[in-house]
């Protein structure tokens, strides 16, 4: 990562467990760039945040682990979630189906910080 711009902005764990909180608009608060050197065509369309989509930290150094930010203002910029997130977004649920978000977030939290076993990270 880096501040110098680039064409694709990254938020990666440290953001959400920090940064953040409830929500953030990437159109105000400008996330860290990917390097131009790293290859971007892994990465489906989907891949990149919308508006809505909620990114969960699944790490962290102490028992915030799974906590989670909204994202908003993400008008055509191109962001990745990264390193140590889990993105969840409802964008291909059918308009028809109830979505109980607060229920998901809930589950969501309680499965990463089972499965992390609230490790920490260490350099």
């Amino acid at each position: 990562m880096t501040t110098n711009p680039s064409s694709v902005q990254n938020i990666h764990y440290g953001d959400v467990l920090v940064k953040y909180g409830a929500v953030v608009n990437i159109s105000e608060d400008t996330p860290p760039y990917i390097k131009p050197t790293i290859d971007l065509q892994k990465f489906v369309a989907t891949s990149y945040l919308r508006d809505g989509d909620i990114v969960f930290a699944d790490t962290a150094e102490d028992y915030s682990v799974g906590k989670a930010t909204e994202i908003a203002g993400a008008n055509g910029l191109a962001v990745l979630s990264g390193l140590h997130t889990s993105l969840s977004s409802t964008h291909e649920v059918p308009s028809d189906v109830p979505c109980l978000l607060l229920q998901f977030i809930s589950i969501q939290e309680t499965n990463i910080s089972s499965r992390s076993g609230n490790q920490g990270v260490f350099d």
